[in-house]
């Protein structure tokens, strides 16, 4: 499980899947700027996190493992959004929706 705020995402495990009340805290955080939206390729490989105008991309070489994550690219949508709040994909992954 993943709790986002204004400036970390925190990873957590759960004894019992999809039962939040036996989340245990792993110690794992990542830092980031700022944002609002936070989705994961399906494999756990990728990290998104949106923020205001732009999309932020991060590789996870482990996958599910915060504590892999490596920027790797942004995409800038504020000519159409300026106040993203989430971000969700097409199942096959070729295309991206940007909530606000």
């Amino acid at each position: 499980m993943y709790l986002l705020d204004s400036s970390n995402v925190y990873q957590y495990s759960l004894s019992t899947a999809y039962d939040a009340s036996t989340a245990t805290y792993d110690s794992v955080s990542f830092s980031y700027t700022s944002g609002d939206g936070l989705r994961f390729k399906p494999d756990g490989t990728k990290m998104f996190i949106v923020n205001g105008g732009a999309i932020y991309d991060y590789d996870l070489s482990i996958a599910w493992d915060l504590s892999t994550a490596v920027a790797n690219t942004s995409f800038n949508f504020s000519a159409t959004q300026d106040d993203g709040t989430g971000v969700f994909f097409k199942t096959d992954g070729t295309k991206m929706f940007i909530t606000g």
